[in-house]
């Protein structure tokens, strides 16, 4: 995320740059010390959400508006992310071997590449065939990101619009 103030042009740029940073957070999940891969692993799931809520409220609209994905298409990437959840809600779960751990983060991170490589190419596409406005997209990931990324820093966690009361923190 930019701090500059100033906004991309390319939102393919940006999507791929946040794919990159999430690479190095799977990365970071499974090296050093059991308190260091717990804390990495924390991270590593905040920033899965953001990339998935920015699918949700952001790219996956985006894409459906400029016809590069259909209803279908969007519901069923939404069907995708909610068991993505579920998954990734395993590896944060105390009674999970922590050889059984390893698998389901190989797991959380191959699938996660696949769909970043889909979304990344249809992104691409639209924007090769003027479909989506790249820069009005770019600052809209980059507005949601700096809105999420200050509601991390001052409560911990990101707010929930669907179950956290309208102007309450969150949960």
């Amino acid at each position: 995320m930019r701090t500059d103030g100033a906004q991309r042009a390319d939102a393919a740029a940006l999507w791929a740059e946040l794919r990159h940073s999430l690479d190095r957070r799977f990365d970071e999940s499974g090296a050093g010390s059991a308190r260091r891969r717990a804390l990495a692993q924390r991270r590593l799931l905040r920033a899965l959400e953001l990339r998935w809520k920015l699918e949700e409220l952001v790219l996956l609209p985006a894409l459906q508006d400029s016809a590069t994905a259909s209803r279908e298409d969007v519901r069923a990437a939404e069907k995708e992310i909610g068991l993505l959840r579920e998954l990734s809600d395993l590896i944060g779960d105390p009674q999970l071997p922590s050889s059984a751990q390893g698998v389901v983060l190989a797991v959380l991170e191959g699938i996660a590449t696949l769909r970043s490589d889909q979304l990344e190419r249809r992104l691409r596409q639209a924007l090769q065939n003027e479909r989506i406005n790249g820069a009005a997209l770019a600052g809209d990931i980059e507005g949601m990101l700096e809105r999420w990324c200050g509601e991390l820093l001052a409560s911990g966690d990101i707010e929930d619009e669907e179950a956290d009361p309208v102007g309450q923190p969150p949960r």
